[in-house]
Parts: structure tokens; C-alpha cells; sequence
């Protein structure tokens, strides 16, 4: 995921598991991001995989108390929502339909994490994750999020919403 610095909009209150998990995220070593409460997460241009995972954690939260406090918010898969590449936006699933009645899609961490979300808030599936790859092209390497289901199953919201190109083989870190 090589792009310029991005935000992650965060809501005005923060309760005190997403105010850990970004204190978690802004604590690894070699990942220099900022959090300025109430407000905005600075995410770097280039994360590695624990990053990612954790930052995917946090967004996953963020949509878990938007799908809890909007019983009105649909499921992913009923949204309209469609993958496009957009690597430097993280958005919650409030956001993400703002950005969908725009005339944009989503990329892989936002319809991963809004899966998981929904898993966990409307299906009872406490064990779902975002998982990530590691993929190396001839120019960079690129990271895919999809969704560990409780069972163990993977999910990829990205290739069932309209992800037609085939990454490369997975690299290990």
C-alpha cells in the first residue's frame, strides 16, 4: 500500500477499547503515526503487515459502534458497495457510504473491515478478523486485506464486489 499519508476520520468519543487499540498502533516500533483526539489518524504512505493489521483492527471497531448505534446501516454486500483502488482513504462504514453515493467504490481494508464488522455486531462472529497478504509486484509490494471468518474460513469482500486482477503470489514479510 504505497501512497501519499492518509487519515482515518475517528469519531468525537473514543471508548476505552479503540482508545487502546490506537495507543497500541502509535506504539509499534518503526510506525511513525499521529493521533490527534478528537478527530484524525495520520496513517504513514508505507505500512507493513502488523500495521496494517492493527490500524485494520481499530477501523473494524470504529464500524462495529456505527452498525450498533445505526440499526439502519445495511450490510456490506447489500450497500452497492464496489471494489475500486483507493489506497488512501480508511473509511469508516458511515464514510464509506458517503463515498458510495458519490459514484466511488471501496478498496479491500475498507469492505474487509465493514465485513468484519457486520460478522461481529449481526452474525455473533466475535473470532472474525481482517487478515492481509503480501503480494510483490515488478514496481511494489502490495498488501490485500480479506476476512477470517470464526470458522477459519477466508472471505474476500474485494474479489466477491468486482476485484478482477490477480495478485501475485504471497511473499512472506
Amino acid at each position: 500500500m504505497h501512497a501519499p499519508w492518509a487519515a482515518l476520520m475517528l469519531p468525537a468519543a473514543l471508548d476505552g477499547p479503540t482508545t487502546e487499540l490506537l495507543s497500541q498502533l502509535c506504539s509499534l516500533d518503526g510506525f511513525a503515526c499521529e493521533w490527534r483526539a478528537p478527530g484524525v489518524l495520520v496513517v504513514p504512505p508505507v505500512l507493513d503487515g502488523p500495521a496494517l493489521e492493527k490500524l485494520c483492527e481499530v477501523l473494524t471497531v470504529l464500524d462495529e459502534r456505527a452498525l450498533r448505534q445505526d440499526p439502519t446501516l445495511p450490510n456490506l454486500y447489500q450497500s452497492g458497495a464496489y471494489y475500486e483502488l483507493r489506497p488512501e482513504y480508511w473509511l469508516s462504514v458511515p464514510w464509506a457510504l458517503v463515498c458510495l453515493s458519490c459514484g466511488h467504490g471501496l478498496d479491500c481494508k475498507v469492505l474487509a473491515t465493514w465485513r468484519c464488522a457486520e460478522l461481529r455486531v449481526r452474525r455473533g462472529e466475535r473470532g472474525a478478523r481482517c487478515v492481509w497478504s503480501r503480494h510483490a509486484t515488478p514496481a511494489k509490494v502490495v498488501y490485500h486485506v480479506r476476512v477470517r471468518r470464526a470458522d477459519g474460513r477466508i472471505e474476500d469482500p474485494s474479489a466477491r464486489l468486482g476485484m478482477r486482477s490477480v495478485l501475485p503470489a504471497e511473499r512472506s514479510a
